[in-house]
Order: structure tokens, then C-alpha cells, then sequence
């Protein structure tokens, strides 16, 4: 976050020892910062490593704000991944007092269908399967295209209150692109 410039993106180069692997912006939600005050709270930022550097061999990674050589604080980071370890994406697309939808996925395990776990802030509601078509990631090359969930929001959620939805990849923290949506549905 850029204190002077809150409501602006920092963009990061990422770093394999010396050498310059790629950037990405940090514009991702963060539940935790935003709690914290911080301003919108989306800082957060995630980079897949090139399927090179998942070699079973320590790599040292570093993330330098772009065209900078300031550190980001606790960087270099040593990370030694097996080449079978997962790839996940996904989305979290929408949310309404009805439903939640989104997509999830392992790239180096496109067959087998993720599970998603749905929480309200971090209160865990319950795991879905994302199998269904989605004609979209199929179009864009994303495996077979059966990805896709919906979960049905409770009625005990249906209460007048906002509601933080998320949505991770099961047994993890990492969240789907686009999570956490907000909810606030009039009680019946």
C-alpha cells in the first residue's frame, strides 16, 4: 500500500535471485487489512511460480516494488515446491440473498474437481464441489470447463445484517479471485 496514495495500485516485480520472473499488481482483497484500517484493504497480491521453479530445488524469491529495488518487508523468501503440487485458480463471481457462484481449479490436476469452502467472514458454512460447465472457462482454454459452483445462501443468513462471503480452495486459505462479496439481505 502506497500510504501517500491509498487508493492506488502498487504494481511488484517478482525476483528469483537476481533474476527478474514477473510482476503483478497488489489490488487483491484482504479481509484482515481492511479490518485493520487499512485503507480499502485491497494490497493483497498472488503470483504463480513458473512450473521451472517447481523443481523440488530451493529457490530464493524476492518481491521489490516495480522498477525499484526497495524490498518488500520479509523478502527473499526460500521456497522449495515439488513438481506435483497444485495450481489453483478461481473466481468468486457473484452473490445475492439467493446464491453464490464462482469457479475454482488445479491446473496440474484438471480432471479432478476441486472442493470450495464457504465462509461468513471466518465462520465456515460449508464445502461445495465446483463441477459444473461453464461454457466461459471453457472459451478461455480452462480445462474441460467444469469448474463452475453455486451455493445456496442459507436462511439464516437472510437476517438484515451484512455478510462477508468467502470463498477459498477447501483446507486452505487461499481465496478465489474476487472474494470476499458482501451481502445484506432484508430478514422474511
Amino acid at each position: 500500500m502506497d500510504q501517500n496514495h491509498p487508493n492506488s495500485r502498487v504494481q511488484l516485480d517478482i525476483y528469483e535471485g537476481g533474476t527478474r520472473i514477473g510482476s503483478v499488481n497488489a489490488d487483491q482483497p484482504r479481509p484482515d487489512l481492511s479490518s485493520a484500517g487499512l485503507g480499502d484493504g485491497k494490497y493483497g497480491f498472488r503470483y504463480r511460480l513458473p512450473a521451472a521453479l517447481r523443481d523440488a530445488k530451493g529457490h530464493s524469491i524476492s518481491v521489490k516494488i516495480a522498477a525499484t529495488q526497495t524490498d518488500l518487508k520479509n523478502t527473499p523468501r526460500t521456497l522449495t515446491c515439488n513438481p506435483d503440487e497444485h495450481a489453483f485458480q478461481g473466481g468468486h463471481d457473484a452473490a445475492d440473498c439467493t446464491r453464490t457462484t464462482g469457479w475454482a481449479w488445479d491446473e496440474f490436476h484438471p480432471d479432478a474437481p476441486q472442493k470450495v469452502d464457504i465462509f461468513d467472514g471466518d465462520v465456515p458454512l460449508d464445502t461445495v464441489t465446483a463441477n459444473q460447465f461453464r461454457q466461459d472457462l471453457r472459451d478461455a482454454s480452462i480445462g474441460s470447463g467444469m469448474y463452475g459452483f453455486v451455493y445456496d445462501i442459507p436462511g439464516s443468513l437472510v437476517d438484515g445484517k451484512t455478510h462477508s462471503l468467502q470463498a477459498r480452495v477447501a483446507g486452505t486459505i487461499i481465496g478465489l479471485n474476487g472474494t470476499p462479496k458482501t451481502i445484506t439481505c432484508p430478514a422474511k
